[in-house]
């Protein structure tokens, strides 16, 4: 599983650009926090091809 551990841009571009490469979102978690601030960790999947 590979972590992205700092991204300065909004969630929804994020999540855009990691769908239209066909990854599902499964979870996100949003959380503030007083040393980051808003943070957020988002879970994906990607369906196994059947080829």
């Amino acid at each position: 599983m590979e972590v992205s551990p700092h991204l300065e841009n909004p969630k929804t571009n994020l999540i855009k650009e990691i769908t239209y490469f066909g990854f599902k979102v499964i979870e996100t978690f949003d959380t503030d926090t007083q040393s980051f601030g808003n943070s957020t960790l988002t879970l994906f999947g990607k369906p196994f091809s059947s080829t």
